[in-house]
């Protein structure tokens, strides 16, 4: 019987921890750029968004294509492309070039965070599936809270191009170590059979791969739009420094990881998904209430933001858990991620600008609070149609590929 590789899940987990730092560089790094390269508002945007446009469109090709080309040897791919994007844009001296060193970094991240949960199950015993994907769910709020919490520190020092340079090194030591666990992550015999477009096509058949898609996109709108408006909302309206903005929202985006690791242990107990799904949407619905409530004292509104964004990271767990459960086949695992991966993307793409036009057209932040719920009560109904879906389908809630697994050898053969 196999075991679980905990080192091998480590390093991909770690691995994805700081590609995600790509994201949370920018943040801080954003006034010495505008600085330096004399960038307007339009295209420090466009430097921020990158990621997230290049995700809502590509993700699900990238997870298809894993497929085929093999899911190391894409993550491998995907970090050497993250280096050399870092590295160009650490020399980049117009707008443009920065624009396409983002483009490179983009393109390589959604290459690592399709293929990362697939090498993960290839070192995972059947029986520990859900608490390792529901691990990796930490590895986008922890690996960009460290950068935003210690970016400030090492600018003075290192300045916007030099901490470029260290995430390009740490990102190619990431790809070292898991070239040197790749016997960890040998390939299941089917893993490149068919074509990229069949394996895309009964992936998009899965109605439970939808229902965690919808999910997540739900909560990243949520999720991402406040870690976008946070900061703004402070300084403007409540008269803080941007320093201690900042670090108010890398606190908020910090207490992501705690719910992320507690749903993480919940699916492991076996708390239903759609269960996890609609309590922390229901709850998410709540806070946001409170915090857009302009009656209410700060401190309660910051402490709502802190519950909003912990209780909510069981979501994230709960859907990353489902991969397994929701593939039809183990070569589909990277395909239904990257449904999922597109899925928050396009949250992320959608939610700041449409939270900005409803305050806008309403008059003040109060006027968010609509949009917030709409998302959570679409959570909510996702996560109640999964749980039909997974109880009129009993072999999805314990994982077919889980089963195919255990009866036919495990993925790391």
């Amino acid at each position: 019987m196999q075991k679980t590789s905990w080192t091998a899940v480590g390093i991909a987990i770690f691995s994805g921890m700081v590609a995600a730092a790509a994201i949370g560089k920018v943040p801080p790094a954003l006034p010495a750029v505008r600085d330096q390269l004399g960038l307007t508002m339009v295209e420090a945007g466009w430097v921020m968004s990158t990621f997230a446009t290049l995700g809502s469109c590509c993700a699900l090709f990238f997870g298809g294509a894993s497929a085929r080309i093999g899911q190391l040897r894409l993550a491998l791919l995907g970090l050497a492309m993250m280096v050399f994007g870092a590295v160009l844009g650490a020399f980049a001296q117009s707008y443009t070039l920065l624009l396409v060193s983002r483009v490179l970094e983009g393109s390589g991240f959604i290459a690592v965070v399709v293929t990362l949960p697939s090498l993960i199950t290839r070192s995972t015993a059947p029986r520990d599936y859900r608490l390792a994907l529901g691990l990796w769910s930490i590895y986008l709020p922890f690996g960009s809270s460290v950068v935003m919490l210690t970016a400030p520190f090492l600018l003075p020092s290192l300045g916007w191009r030099g901490l470029w340079l260290v995430l390009a090194g740490a990102t190619l030591a990431c790809a070292t170590l898991l070239y040197r666990m790749r016997q960890r992550f040998v390939a299941p015999p089917d893993a490149a059979a068919g074509p990229a477009s069949g394996v895309i096509l009964e992936t998009l058949r899965s109605p439970g791969a939808w229902c965690l898609t919808v999910a997540f996109f739900t909560y990243t709108l949520q999720w991402f739009t406040l870690m976008v408006w946070l900061p703004s909302f402070l300084v403007d309206h409540r008269g803080l420094s941007v320093s201690l903005a900042g670090a108010l929202t890398a606190g908020v985006v910090a207490a992501n990881v705690p719910g992320n690791l507690f749903g993480g242990w919940l699916v492991h107990r076996d708390i239903r998904r759609g269960t996890l799904i609609c309590g922390a949407s229901l709850f998410m619905l709540a806070c946001a209430f409170g915090i857009f409530d302009e009656r209410l004292p700060d401190a309660l509104r910051y402490g709502l933001c802190l519950l909003f964004t912990a209780v909510g990271g069981i979501l994230p767990a709960a859907a990353f858990s489902g991969l397994t459960a929701h593939a039809p086949s183990p070569r589909h695992i990277g395909a239904v991620n990257g449904l999922l991966v597109q899925g928050s993307n396009l949250g992320q793409f959608i939610g700041p600008p449409a939270i900005a036009a409803a305050v806008t057209a309403g008059g003040d932040w109060h006027a968010a609070t609509g949009l917030m719920a709409g998302a959570a009560v679409a959570g909510v109904a996702a996560g109640l149609l999964l749980r039909v879906i997974e109880r009129t389908q009993p072999d999805a809630r314990s994982a077919p590929v889980e089963h195919a697994v255990a009866e036919g050898g495990a993925p790391g053969c």
